[in-house]
């Protein structure tokens, strides 16, 4: 005699398995059982159900550093270049050593000073150079003796060395001058486009009319870098911070930028940061 079983069957997983058509025989006078071949059945079907499998995570590729570089300064080609920009008037106001990053980086920046006058600023230069670990030595990758003029009295300020981007190095300046007993300062971004440096970013970054004798009033712009690694180049965020009766109506610059805003974002686009 045989029998047909058609119905579900629950799984371990927590599944429900279709079973159709089973078919056992009952032999007569030896007592075969129709539940030992649904059985053997409904377990074939668990065993052959599809298991869902979850997508392998990425790997991350964890970089290796190469921590004593050679020194950049005492290469012969950078000896060379930065002769050049000796005999041009220029001489070092800082330099800076990127290990942490592939290749590994080295920035200079130089300057020329101006005249020896409040108004005058300092002619600004610079140069990148990048490791190579296969031949063990810097190369010059962008370099310029004058792309901007920075500073008061005929000298240039001090650069704060920024890591623009994941891959991406720059530097910023903050400059300003008195007058009559007010202080009016501005903050600029540089960084490399090709092999040429940019001024990326500038924006009023102090008012304050301490020396007037008026009641006292102080407005500054902080700037933050946004560190997301997914971008080319961080986006900034700058913030207006103001201590005293002042209104940034009364202050043309910061009006200029700020508006009615007292903060704001800036992402990288066509070679400078714009306003989000």
């Amino acid at each position: 005699m045989e029998i047909t079983y058609h119905g579900f069957f629950l799984c371990k997983k927590g599944t429900f398995v279709s079973v159709r058509n089973v078919v056992g025989s009952v032999w007569r006078g030896r007592g075969t059982l129709v539940a030992m071949l649904l059985a053997a059945s409904l377990v074939g079907a668990c065993k052959n159900e599809s298991t869902p499998v979850a997508p392998e995570a990425p790997k991350l590729e964890i970089p290796v550093y190469v921590l004593n570089l050679p020194d950049p300064s005492t290469s012969s080609d950078m000896v060379m270049i930065r002769e050049k920009f000796r005999k041009n008037g220029l001489t070092p106001l800082a330099e800076r050593v990127w290990s942490d990053m592939k290749p590994a980086r080295y920035m200079v920046v130089f300057s020329k000073s101006g005249d020896d006058v409040h108004a005058a600023s300092a002619q600004v230069g610079a140069l990148v150079a990048e490791y190579s670990e296969e031949f063990n030595r810097w190369d010059v990758v962008a370099e310029s003796l004058s792309f901007s003029e920075e500073g008061s009295w005929g000298s240039a300020p001090s650069p704060t060395f920024l890591r623009l981007g994941p891959n991406k190095v720059g530097f910023m300046m903050e400059s300003s001058v008195t007058a009559q007993g007010y202080i009016e300062g501005g903050v600029s971004v540089y960084g490399v486009i090709g092999k040429q440096f940019v001024q990326m970013l500038s924006l009023p970054s102090l008012a304050n009319n301490g020396g007037t004798g008026d009641e006292e009033y102080t407005m500054s712009t902080r700037l933050f870098q946004v560190a997301d690694p997914s971008q080319e180049f961080y986006p900034i965020r700058a913030e207006l911070k103001i201590a005293g009766k002042r209104t940034v109506a009364e202050e043309e610059r910061f009006l200029k930028v700020f508006g009615d805003k007292t903060q704001l974002d800036f992402v990288f686009k066509d070679g400078v940061f714009v306003r989000k």
